[in-house]
């Protein structure tokens, strides 16, 4: 399952470096109305509290937060697992 989530953050990752870096436009033809509609298309696709940059980041935090999660849970597993070996030793040796 981390497996899957890993690879999922990196090929966010990179579309978020590229939303950043590529998808930012300017105005094509250099009247008012190519400036209007590239700084409306850059708010809403990168700027505003909606924007899809913040979509693609707030996606990106959960899932590293579901990696820590995961993370945890392995940990806490490997723990309780080495808790029993040893006991099951002490047991065996008795």
């Amino acid at each position: 399952m981390r497996s899957a989530f890993s690879g999922a953050l990196t090929k966010l990752d990179k579309q978020i470096e590229l939303a950043i870096t590529e998808v930012r436009v300017r105005p094509w033809a250099g009247d008012p109305v190519s400036q209007d509609a590239a700084e409306k298309f850059n708010e809403r696709s990168l700027e505003s509290g909606d924007s899809a940059l913040t979509a693609l980041e707030n996606y990106q935090r959960q899932l590293k937060s579901a990696m820590d999660a995961l993370t945890l849970v392995e940990q806490q597993y490997q723990s309780i697992e080495d808790d029993n070996t040893g006991l099951m030793g002490q047991q065996g040796g008795r």
